[in-house]
């Protein structure tokens, strides 16, 4: 086995495994989604006494959706900031071990293109979620959304 085989061979394994990993980003996205969409939910039913008493003193449709999409978008910086910062403490503890038993250079590839695509994913559903279960929970009137506590 030659040089270049082994380069060909390695540059496979790496597409490969960057292939595997957004896979996996994907799945976790998809997951995340119903999370978030399930936790807006009880939220937004958690919090109609204040939706109703919010659109009896004049709020509109949008300043509530934007309200919760702020909250959401919070959440999600957040969630994005204190995950970054765990899991790249981690890989490079990981990362500094692996070439203390190797005897080489401690080298940590960040996988920007799978990041910006988590992220991507994570502030779109920030948006979409609560936009449309506060739509659909603004379409009941003021007194109906007061009897349904």
């Amino acid at each position: 086995m030659n040089v270049a085989e082994l380069a060909d061979s390695v540059s496979t394994v790496s597409t490969s495994l960057n292939v595997y990993f957004i896979i996996i980003g994907l799945v976790s996205i998809i997951l995340c989604f119903v999370m978030l969409w399930t936790t807006v939910a009880a939220n937004v039913s958690e919090g109609t006494w204040e939706l109703a008493v919010m659109r009896s003193i004049g709020f509109t449709k949008f300043q509530i959706i934007r309200l919760h999409i702020y909250e959401n978008l919070l959440q999600v910086f957040t969630s994005t900031i204190l995950g970054t910062a765990s899991g790249v403490l981690i890989s490079l503890m990981l990362a500094l071990q692996y070439s203390i038993f190797q005897e080489r250079p401690a080298m940590l590839l960040f996988p920007w293109a799978l990041f910006f695509l988590l992220i991507g994913s994570s502030l779109l559903t920030a948006i979409i979620a609560p936009a449309v279960i506060v739509s659909n929970t603004y379409a009941r009137g003021i007194a109906a959304t007061l009897r349904s506590i």
